[in-house]
Parts: C-alpha cells; structure tokens; sequence
C-alpha cells in the first residue's frame, strides 16, 4: 500500500497460527491479517493454515463483507485533462495538471498542493534545482 490507502483490521488479542484453533472473526483476522499486512501469498497462507487457495479467497472476501477488513482510499479532487493538456501546449510546459477546484477554499487550496507534491516527486531527479516563491498552495505542498 501507499500514500492515502490505509486497511483496518478487527483486532484480536491472541494471534493463532492453525486452522483448528481458529474460528468465525477469528480466522477472517487471522487471514487478512497475513494477507494484507504480512504480504503472504494466498497460497502460502493456505499451507501454514492447513486450507485450499479457494477457502482462503473466500475468507478474505468475508472479512470484507463482514466487517473485519475496512479498506478507505482517501479522495481527491478529480483531474480535469482536456483543460490540463490545453494548458500545457499554450505555455508550452511539458505537463500540467487543473484540479476541478470543487470544495472549500481551504481544500481546494490542499489539493492543489497534494498535487503539486505527488508532480514535484515524481519528476524531480538527484541535482535538478527548485526555486519555490511563498504562496498558501506551496504551504500545502510542503
């Protein structure tokens, strides 16, 4: 996972690591567990616990379903590429990117500067210089 994306868990106090000690709740936490947090393959996760690669699908999307495992994607002002591009060709820059601007100043403003970070870290290589001037978006940049 990265940046926004965030994945709760129900948590349990024992951690088991067999089937037969595990039920219900249980057994879903178990399983998302080193799924999404561990990073084990489903197959992998199916030998240590003693269940087929179909069962430990099937407990992930109950875990899901039921509550256990809660994935949030934190939303961001949609791109508007037609005016992005349009921008870009009559300045003449390389890319540009025009947030729909929908929301409060403030968040409109936080947007803006959520997407200059994620340009500015995706473009900028070892010795390129940056000149920045004072500004609130920059501020929410930062």
């Amino acid at each position: 996972m990265s940046g926004n994306e965030s994945i709760t868990f129900e948590e349990e106090s024992a951690q088991v690591s067999t089937q037969s000690s595990l039920t219900g709740r249980r057994l879903l936490a178990e399983v998302a567990r080193r799924y999404y947090l561990r990073d084990e393959a489903k197959k992998d996760i199916a030998e240590a616990m003693g269940l087929s690669r179909f069962k430990v699908a099937r407990l992930l999307t109950q875990a899901r379903a039921n509550g256990v495992v809660t994935i949030t994607v934190e939303a961001v002002a949609p791109v508007i590429e037609s005016l992005s591009t349009e921008l870009s060709a009559h300045w003449r820059i390389p890319t540009t990117v025009v947030d729909s601007g929908a929301g409060r100043e403030a968040e409109v403003r936080q947007a803006i500067g959520v997407a200059a970070a994620e340009r500015l870290t995706n473009s900028l290589r070892d010795g390129d210089l940056v000149g920045l001037a004072w500004g609130r978006s920059l501020t929410a940049m930062a």
